[in-house]
């Protein structure tokens, strides 16, 4: 009596189901003038990629991410977002700036999931440690608590931030 071996269908099992990825990256961009005098630029970059069964052509899902990154003129902050993390507002007072945000998470274990949504508001102060006409230190936001954004916002007025769809 001859026995299989199981090593050809292992192998043919795994051609099957092997998967090719492909990634799409799409930028917008987005400018607003504030009554301030200020600016803000926004570019939003969305990266999708998709899993495709090389032999079969199935389609066995895929993933969306964005990121968001803004510039204020005149002053040059620069901010640079997480992933899944957009710009809400911003608070201009004085020399403070403040910056609102919310972290969205949408995951799904399956199909037939209705998925867990995770939406957290985080809060960040704006430090400019640069001199000599900006050239030298840094511009960074640090993170802070939300009640010092309420009280600074009471003081001063909030603008939104356009996100982009």
């Amino acid at each position: 009596m001859k026995s299989i071996r199981p090593y050809p269908i292992v192998a043919l099992l795994f051609i099957l189901c092997t998967c090719s990825s492909n990634t799409e990256v799409y930028q917008s961009r987005f400018t607003r003038e504030y009554e301030n005098g200020k600016s803000i630029e926004v570019i939003r970059e969305d990266r999708v990629t998709k899993w495709t069964g090389m032999i079969t052509g199935k389609d066995y899902g895929g993933t969306s991410t964005f990121t968001y990154q803004f510039n204020v003129e005149p002053d040059d902050y620069k901010w640079e977002g997480l992933v899944n993390e957009a710009p809400l507002a911003l608070v201009f007072c004085g020399d403070e700036t403040l910056l609102r945000t919310t972290e969205r998470i949408i995951k799904y274990d399956s199909l037939y999931d209705p998925g867990t949504f995770k939406d957290t508001t985080l809060y960040y102060k704006n430090v400019d440690e640069r001199y000599f006409f900006k050239w030298f230190g840094e511009q960074y936001f640090v993170g802070t608590d939300s009640v010092t954004y309420e009280q600074t916002k009471v003081k001063c007025s909030e603008v939104l931030v356009p996100i982009l769809q």
